[in-house]
């Protein structure tokens, strides 16, 4: 999916998400996005390696923000209905210099409905989108 510049609308609309963040991300990212009106929660430290944490975040219609690359294999969509989505920062360092750029490059990329049903990989070169495909089991 090509992800296009986006309107201040549109930036709005995805600082209106329920967002969840892991404790391993810099709390300037939950003073950044609250200060923009998002709604954000911070995942409890004593499940921040817990990978049911995506799927509940999926679940509960939020979209988690984690620097944990392992949530891009396991995420998986709900049976049915909406779903929220799994973000993954994959960056050279994880210090809120290197992580601004990133969220700024992801704001200002975002399209309606982006990061519903979907794992959004923000990398140093660029952004990729991967629909959730349920598992064979």
């Amino acid at each position: 999916m090509s992800i296009m510049p986006c309107s201040v609308d549109q930036r709005d609309a995805m600082l209106r998400h329920n967002l969840r963040l892991d404790p391993d991300l810099p709390r300037e990212l939950r003073n950044f996005l609250s200060f923009r009106g998002a709604e954000v929660d911070i995942v409890d430290s004593s499940r921040a390696k817990d990978p049911s944490r995506a799927a509940e975040a999926i679940r509960d219609k939020r979209v988690l923000l984690s620097f944990d690359s392992s949530l891009a294999e396991i995420a998986e969509p709900p049976r049915r209905g909406r779903s929220g989505g799994i973000v993954v920062f994959r960056l050279r360092d994880k210090r809120w210099a290197t992580l601004e750029p990133a969220v700024l490059r992801l704001l200002d990329r975002f399209e309606p409905g982006l990061l519903e049903g979907a794992v959004t990989i923000v990398e140093d070169a660029g952004i990729e989108r991967r629909e959730l495909k349920a598992k064979r089991h």
